[in-house]
């Protein structure tokens, strides 16, 4: 087994932070499909307070999410809610897009391979409550122009990720950050696994505001103003408590 320590030390890990300007960070090895070890380095915050980062500090996990949205999407994929090459229309009446009739040409298993078109975006801010997905997809997705006609090229798209999440919200007739608790943190004992900022305030995690403004690490707090749709977790290895 790699000792974390000589993975730090021969990585120059500790060199890169600084270089970076990133205050904090936290390893972990991993294997036989189990957490061996793990290890924080540097501090929280570069502000006062600053508390050493552990294993057990929660980060924002960002795009990681994805994976564990198209994850939620197989097992109602898997129960018959779903369909990989049904149009989205079909689950959205009233969906609309930037191109007329795309609804019918785009499918789940387009937006999950990130094939359908749309383009990226990155939105930081969002609603905590459930509404704020719905709203997203309601108020922001006509405006986003297509790259390429649905299914021609890859593409990354954080919108067509959101519009995923939503699907599965509306399938399940249940909020999107509930499903994936019942679908996938609490399988895989993902305890310290939240998307909600408040909640994740109440462990000890990584100050963003300090991190993005020191780092500029694309990552924000939530704000309850903007809807916004399947927005990073918080998480930190599943076996720490």
């Amino acid at each position: 087994m790699t000792n974390i320590d000589d993975l730090v030390a021969n990585l120059q890990i500790e060199k890169e932070m600084a270089a970076a300007g990133v205050p904090g960070l936290a390893l972990a090895i991993v294997q036989g499909g189990e957490m061996a070890c793990a290890r924080g380095l540097g501090v929280t915050s570069v502000e006062d307070g600053r508390l050493p980062v552990t294993p057990q500090t929660l980060f924002r996990i960002g795009s990681i999410t994805k994976a564990l949205t198209t994850t939620a999407a197989m097992h109602l994929v898997e129960a018959g809610l779903l369909d990989l090459d049904r149009p989205v229309g079909d689950y959205i009446p009233w969906l609309t897009f930037n191109e007329p009739g795309a609804e019918q040409r785009i499918t789940l298993r387009l937006l999950l391979s990130h094939s359908a078109g749309l383009p990226t975006s990155y939105i930081p801010l969002g609603w905590r409550g459930p509404e704020g997905l719905e709203a997203h997809i309601r108020q922001d997705l006509q405006r986003y122009r297509f790259v390429a006609p649905p299914g021609k090229l890859y593409a990354y798209s954080n919108p067509g990720i959101r519009l995923a999440g939503f699907i599965l919200q509306v399938v399940s007739g249940r909020p999107y950050a509930e499903l994936m608790q019942e679908l996938v943190f609490d399988p895989l004992e993902m305890r310290r696994t939240t998307f909600d900022p408040l909640v994740a305030m109440t462990y000890p995690l990584l100050n963003l505001t300090t991190a993005t403004r020191t780092a500029r690490c694309p990552c924000s707090t939530v704000s309850p103003k903007t809807p916004a749709a399947t927005p990073p977790a918080w998480s930190s290895p599943p076996s720490s408590t």
